[in-house]
């Protein structure tokens, strides 16, 4: 259950108790507390005791409980009713958050909870060490992302599969009994779902010819003839004249050692429900990940977003300010080429002030279709392009505002990243770059305070 340590990063703080962090964070400035409230990923932080001290409006309701509800109970308290994946209880002393409090690690796990008498509510959770600047352990933040309909679409598709093979077991497969060159000299069986050649036509013929499969069914032979009571399967497509292809899994044994065989027996069975429930599985596993990826990424934005706009509320020129874009760019995504732009007073142009692309020049603010409208643009979604040159693939252009008005713009070149959520990210930032820059950043020189 103890995760990766580099997966996650734990939390280091100047404070010297639990205490003085919930303290910062009630502070009505304080921009964490606005990222805490506003966040889709439900978090709590625990005391040493592992009594709840604060925790954000997303973790109750994903817990399906009130603030008033939610602040002061523990992991042990026995009004959770917490049960692992496979149904077993999961013991509050247990739960990733005391794990961690007793070891100091970042630790993952899933998890079933009933606040309520309604179904169990299925949450991921991470919960991640709260350290003094010392290095002492002060408390557990733990994240956690309701993962609910996910996992009953994965236990559904489970239960499918599961049906199916029971299904398989009961019905009559085709039996098919082979000498040692895989030339066919009897069948037996066979139940209602075959459509394949008349069983009648299989004798005498090899095999693996009569399944239309050479390939993988004589690689199968091969493997199976190497050892006496040898065995060996594989799942083809097989050709049928009702309904094009059906899947079937060919299980070899080499028994042409056994008096009473003396053949290879080769056991045909239908596999079509388990081979489409399976890919039904992946399909709903990758997206699982995927979205579980991006609220790792909203997550993550969300840190350096509040970071930066910190930074960006003490700036006092344009060259503090083009410091902190270039930092929140590069981290944002890394590895990809960016050029940071902003208006140094003429009103005029927007001048290079950080790039990673070979060639960069000025350009006018008009030339910039996302400083023209004020809102991310990219070439791959068609229509209007900029007139400034971009690099070639996926690039997005980025505003940037103070009070409402386009002072820069910044140029990504992503290509890993999908389009959409390229688009969200751009416009996340923008919005929140136009409420943290402090306008006499951008101003010219000789008219600031």
């Amino acid at each position: 259950m103890t995760g990766d340590p580099t997966a996650a990063t734990e939390l280091t703080t100047s404070a010297d108790a639990i205490e003085d962090v919930i303290a910062g964070l009630q502070d009505a400035s304080a921009y964490p507390n606005e990222v805490l409230a506003l966040m889709p990923v439900g978090t709590v932080i625990q005391a040493p005791s592992g009594a709840i001290v604060h925790g954000n409006p997303a973790a109750a309701r994903i817990l399906q409980l009130s603030m008033e509800q939610l602040m002061g109970r523990t992991s042990t308290d026995p009004s959770w009713r917490s049960i692992h994946p496979d149904g077993s209880p999961f013991p509050g002393e247990d739960h990733p958050a005391m794990v961690t409090l007793r070891t100091g690690e970042v630790v993952e796990a899933h998890m079933g909870v009933r606040t309520g008498d309604g179904p169990a509510t299925w949450i991921h959770i991470t919960s991640l060490p709260i350290r003094s600047a010392a290095g002492s352990l002060l408390g557990t933040q733990t994240f956690f992302v309701d993962v609910t309909g996910e996992f009953h679409e994965q236990q559904r598709l489970r239960d499918r599969i599961a049906r199916a093979e029971r299904l398989a077991a009961e019905s009559s497969d085709l039996v098919v009994l082979c000498d040692a060159s895989g030339v066919v000299t009897e069948t037996a069986g066979s139940g209602p779902w075959w459509r394949g050649p008349d069983r009648a036509d299989l004798i005498g013929r090899p095999l693996a010819d009569g399944l239309d499969a050479p390939d993988p069914v004589g690689r199968a032979l091969e493997d199976c003839l190497t050892l006496p009571g040898g065995q060996a399967r594989v799942v083809i497509p097989l050709p049928t004249a009702a309904s094009g292809t059906r899947h079937v899994e060919v299980r070899l044994r080499n028994r042409l050692e056994d008096p009473s065989l003396g053949s290879v027996v080769a056991t045909i069975s239908d596999v079509e429900e388990r081979v489409l429930a399976e890919e039904e599985l992946r399909v709903v596993n990758l997206d699982l990940e995927r979205r579980l990826d991006e609220l790792d990424r909203t997550h993550r934005l969300d840190g350096l977003l509040a970071q930066s706009s910190g930074l960006l509320g003490g700036c006092r020129h344009v060259d503090e300010v083009a410091d902190v874009l270039w930092d929140l760019f590069a981290q944002v995504f890394p590895g990809s080429e960016i050029a940071v732009r902003l208006d140094q007073g003429s009103g005029q142009s927007l001048d290079v002030i950080r790039s990673s692309f070979a060639e960069e020049e000025r350009i006018a603010p008009d030339a910039c279709w996302a400083v023209r409208t004020r809102q991310v643009h990219s070439e791959a979604t068609g229509g209007v392009e900029c007139d400034h040159r971009l690099p070639d693939g996926r690039s997005v252009c980025i505003p940037v505002l103070v009070e409402g008005q386009a002072v820069g713009s910044v140029n990504v070149a992503e290509e890993s990243w999908p389009l959409d959520s390229l688009l969200a990210t751009g416009e996340r930032i923008a919005t929140r770059l136009g409420q943290a820059i402090p306008p006499p950043a951008v101003r010219p020189r000789d008219l600031r305070a």
